[in-house]
């Protein structure tokens, strides 16, 4: 049984700052609030309503007593004001529900470890029929190793790796045989020994992602980052990575916003052999896949991390402020969000009998698709089926968060760009540790 822990985090504490108007005022902190369910106040992102409105509508056609307050901030607003916000909710007095929390602004797993979130996983175990099963693995526990869950996510963020059934063919271990992370960078090594004037992936992905692959995440503390940077497999990705930022400094970033030239570009680049594989979102990966042939000219695949699991990302994260006196009408509004309907809505479900691959079918899977005015063959049933069935065992996984991901991303990115009076990997590391060493004591 993990040991259950608690850390305060109300050291900057010292004064309260008042609540906008029609908030509620203070209230003691305390586990026994009571219970009143009469109101429901939401902290969200204004990007982020696209997905929480119809659940909001929903819930207020359901409960039509229950007065909701919601709390919308733009982006900038959103870190303009996240001191005070977090304030506020480590002072008890904040807002009932936190949806996208991940969005939030303020550090969200350093509130949480404070104890000022609810713990959910009682309100699931009253469910009827509830088991852990029913739901992606890792989603109780995916941002702590305690006892309780008080961020849970609502939806996930599935990525594939795509590459051209030549390379597929040509690599150490194809990428639909990947058996744990060691493989895919032992392909990377084979890749760039063999064409050291190529790369071996067309840019990297979000950091987090790559840490919670090598097997670290946050709460797992210091230890498990010094096994890491020991690591001769991690030290020889990071080498790849400079290796290919140096030969192609010019690159398209691997961003929505700029999907239309990469997709343009990439396919011939990877028929040529210029980059192995494309590491991203699965619509992007399933986008790419057909360009490339679907199943006649492309593989498509999951990258699982070091100890073999197939790994999912948390998003549309909820938590429940520990004082609010509305927990019940929170959870509710939780609820609609993991009935079907929503969870179908939004594309990527994390109860894993509505995860069956139908959205991606209605989507990618006719007969011919046509992308950047070409026809191509779309992706076929089978392989559509065969990636919902690996999602579907797959492992949130948390990675980094917050302030810590931006500072790894900042001290590996002296030894990337190779700044004046650059930094060693080794040094890079060291700062991080540094770093991280100060945010766990605090």
């Amino acid at each position: 049984m993990k040991e259950y822990r608690k850390r305060w985090y109300l050291s900057a504490l010292a004064v309260l700052i008042p609540l906008t108007t029609g908030c509620r005022t203070s209230l003691p902190f305390s586990g026994e609030v009571e219970q009143t369910n009469a109101s429901l106040s939401i902290d969200v992102l204004e990007d982020e309503r696209i997905y929480w409105d119809p659940v909001i509508q929903e819930f207020q056609s359901r409960y039509p007593d229950v007065q909701v307050e919601i709390c919308s901030y733009s982006a900038e607003e959103m870190a303009e004001t996240a001191s005070q916000r977090e304030t506020e909710l480590m002072a008890g007095e904040g807002k009932d529900l936190y949806l996208s929390v991940e969005s939030s602004g303020f550090d969200f797993y350093k509130v949480q470890q404070s104890g000022v979130f609810a713990d959910l996983y009682p309100f699931f175990a009253k469910e009827p029929g509830f088991s852990e099963e029913n739901y992606l693995a890792g989603i109780f526990d995916v941002f702590e190793n305690e006892e309780t869950c008080c961020i849970v996510p609502t939806q996930a963020i599935f990525s594939a790796c795509v590459t051209t059934q030549a390379i597929n063919e040509e690599i150490p271990v194809p990428l639909d045989e990947l058996e744990n992370y060691q493989d895919f960078v032992t392909d990377k090594l084979y890749f760039v020994g063999q064409y050291p004037d190529r790369k071996d992936l067309p840019l990297e992905s979000d950091s987090g992602e790559y840490n919670a692959r090598w097997g670290v995440a946050i709460q797992d503390g210091q230890k498990r980052f010094e096994q890491l940077f020991q690591s001769d497999l991690w030290k020889k990705e990071q080498q790849l990575t400079k290796h290919r930022r140096e030969a192609d400094p010019d690159a398209i970033p691997m961003d929505w916003s700029y999907v239309e030239e990469f997709q343009k570009n990439l396919p011939r680049a990877m028929e040529e052999k210029s980059y192995l594989c494309l590491d991203a979102q699965i619509d992007l990966a399933f986008l790419l896949y057909c360009q490339l042939g679907g199943a006649e000219g492309a593989v498509i695949a999951p990258i699982p991390d070091v100890q073999g699991n197939v790994l999912v990302y948390p998003a549309a994260c909820v938590a429940v402020s520990q004082n609010s006196p509305n927990k019940e009408n929170a959870f509710r509004l939780l609820q609609i969000m993991l009935e079907e309907k929503y969870q179908k809505m939004n594309g990527g479900p994390v109860v894993k009998k509505y995860l069956t691959g139908e959205n991606w079918k209605e989507t990618y899977g006719q007969e011919t698709l046509l992308i950047q005015g070409k026809s191509c063959p779309g992706a076929d049933g089978e392989t559509i089926d065969g990636l919902a069935g690996q999602f579907q065992n797959g492992r949130m996984a948390a990675g980094l968060l917050t302030a810590t991901k931006e500072k790894y991303s900042e001290c590996l990115e002296t030894y990337f760009k190779g700044f004046k009076g650059g930094s060693s990997l080794e040094t890079c590391a060291e700062e991080f540790l540094s770093y991280l060493e100060v945010y766990l004591s605090e």
